[in-house]
């Protein structure tokens, strides 16, 4: 399954968001606390999260990631 999800707003919006993107390509990947979820969508909105992730966290215990 393959998700593309496209920067909706002024190209302002969109140019932080490459800029964003960017800035994330040296961030090494971590399965539980910056995986590449987390870096999509910090590109998108600014603040990494995982949606996928967080569930199965709770369910562990393991908030705050």
């Amino acid at each position: 399954m393959r998700l593309i999800r496209r920067v909706v707003g002024s190209w302002v919006k969109q140019d932080q968001a490459v800029c964003r993107a960017l800035n994330l390509i040296a961030t090494p990947n971590d399965l539980l606390n910056f995986n590449c979820e987390y870096a999509a969508h910090c590109a998108l909105t600014g603040k990494p999260k995982s949606l996928q992730l967080a569930p199965a966290l709770a369910v562990l215990g393991l908030t705050g990631f």
